[in-house]
This record gives structure tokens, C-alpha cells and sequence, in this order.
């Protein structure tokens, strides 16, 4: 199967932008922080309770201090490279 781009990540709440950031510069091989459709993936941050787009998987991220951002974002890019690693595959991005 096999990556053919990264994943496109919208961002929702007061942290957005600081995660955004955090997003392309920890695993900019791997997902491209977006502002507009489509999305592949959109994480809520903290409070936030943004509607998703329909058809469009969310996921809800309490942290929102650097620390806890940094820890879910490497942990996302983890998830794909080893997917990636059990399909014989590399980032979309190298």
C-alpha cells in the first residue's frame, strides 16, 4: 500500500497554531498542517468543540502546553513510521 503524501492535519483551538508549528517542525516528513479542506485528520485541542467536517476522523487532545503537544505529535509521527516500517514502506515526504 504504501504513503503517497502526509497526512493533512487540521488543528482546532487556542493551541492551534503553536501545534501547527510544533507539527511541522517535528515530522514535517510525515504530516502537513492545513487550514483548509480537505482533511485527512482533525485533533481538538484543550476545550475546543469545533464541529469536524463530515466522514472526517477527530481526535480530542487534552494538552495543550508544549510539552504535552510535543508528546502527542511525536507519538502520531511514531504510529506512521512504524506503520510505514511494517509495509516495507518510507515517508511521503523523503
Amino acid at each position: 500500500m504504501g504513503y503517497k503524501r502526509r497526512a493533512r492535519l487540521l488543528f482546532l483551538g487556542q493551541s492551534a497554531e503553536v501545534a501547527a508549528d510544533l507539527a511541522r517542525e517535528r515530522a514535517p516528513e510525515w504530516v502537513k498542517p492545513v487550514g483548509e479542506p480537505p482533511f485527512d485528520l482533525v485533533i481538538r485541542l484543550g476545550e475546543a468543540d469545533d464541529p469536524a467536517p463530515e466522514g472526517v476522523r477527530c481526535l480530542h487532545w487534552p494538552e495543550t502546553d508544549r510539552d504535552g503537544l510535543i508528546r502527542r505529535i511525536d507519538g502520531l509521527a511514531g504510529g506512521m513510521r512504524l506503520l510505514a516500517r511494517s509495509e516495507g514502506t518510507t515517508a511521503p515526504g523523503e
